[in-house]
């Protein structure tokens, strides 16, 4: 499901993050495991 948002809906990096942290929150898992911030920086084409 989350990778049909992220795809489909084009989700900031930053969002995801967010995302994730609130579903390992509600897993119970360790708070330190993902990364404390994300850069929304725009993708570059090739």
């Amino acid at each position: 499901m989350i990778a049909f948002y992220k795809q489909e809906l084009r989700i900031a990096p930053s969002a995801m993050l967010g995302v994730m942290k609130k579903l390992q929150s509600s897993l119970g898992m360790p708070p330190d495991i993902l990364a404390a911030y994300a850069v929304d920086a725009p993708e570059r084409g090739t």
